[in-house]
């Protein structure tokens, strides 16, 4: 898709979608499958159904909601998500009924709209119970793996080595941890981090350019126990033993560079010569919006 195509869609589909009664919400993902995007939870002004999820047909322009079945996660906003064929993974997140952070993995197969529990969430686990990180998928050897960086979350109760951990106040932690789990053994590991990685972060933005290659962008971070906005842009290159981080610097030449801001959104758009990162939105410092 060529970039004045992916706006005019973009645009067409945004008109669309004023139009319907999807309810007002925020902390929640988004996720594409073949033509259907899903929406599941977040926080809204109103208690949202839990058992359900919200489809758009990309080709139809229209909103549904469905009903799902087994067992939904308990973390309904601030969780990361990422897809694998018609399946989509939830990691994390913070629950809107007790305000308690989670490390559950679970399944939505979107086929039949079934949930299944793939890991419940275990504080003693080395992965961190948290929210507002990222979550992406790769495949090696016709394997499939997640892996999820960073967060915000609770006091972490086995600290990874050579991680950062960031207290916030009111037990809230900032983390840059890097968590694996392999879809086929059901196992996690902790992969080897190369390179000059983010500090302990949360509300950036993490998208897959290809099948190893990822961009991160943004985010809230910490300096002398005050909050900082990043605008500072990662590639990291990600194997099933290790993460390799490259920070890419500002050229001199370019003078329109995104303001640091966190709580954004971004998309990464792939079928053209270049990959385009194209971000909207956030919050600055001061929590104005950009």
């Amino acid at each position: 898709m060529k970039l004045n195509q992916f706006l005019n869609c973009f645009f067409f589909y945004t008109e669309l979608a004023a139009r319907c009664q999807l309810s007002a919400r925020h902390s929640h993902s988004s996720a594409v499958v073949g033509n259907s995007l899903y929406i599941w939870a977040g926080k809204e002004d109103r208690s949202s159904d839990a058992e359900s999820i919200n489809h758009f047909s990309i080709l139809s322009g229209e909103w549904s909601t469905k009903e799902t079945t087994g067992d939904p996660p308990l973390a309904d906003s601030g969780y990361s998500c990422s897809v694998v064929a018609d399946r989509i993974y939830y990691f994390g997140g913070l629950s809107t009924e007790d305000y308690s952070y989670h490390n559950s993995l679970s399944e939505l197969d979107t086929s039949n709209l079934s949930w299944t529990s793939l890991e419940s969430t275990d504080p003693d686990r080395a992965v961190m119970s948290r929210a507002y990180g990222g979550t992406i998928s790769f495949e090696n050897d016709g394997i499939h793996h997640l892996l999820m960086i960073g967060g915000r979350g609770s006091n972490p109760v086995v600290p990874v080595q050579n991680v950062g951990y960031t207290n916030i106040g009111t037990n809230k932690w900032r983390t840059n941890e890097h968590s694996m789990y392999n879809l086929l053994t059901r196992s996690w590991s902790i992969p080897d981090v190369i390179g000059q990685f983010m500090p302990p972060a949360s509300f950036f933005v993490m998208k897959k350019i290809d099948n190893s290659r990822t961009v991160v962008f943004g985010g809230a971070t910490s300096e002398n126990d005050d909050i900082v906005c990043s605008n500072i842009l990662y590639v990291i290159n990600t194997t099933v033993n290790a993460v390799v981080w490259q920070k890419i610097e500002r050229p001199e030449t370019i003078d329109n560079w995104p303001d640091g801001r966190w709580g954004h959104a971004a998309t990464v758009i792939t079928n053209c010569d270049n990959p385009i990162l194209v971000t909207t939105g956030g919050k600055d410092k001061k929590k104005h919006k950009r």
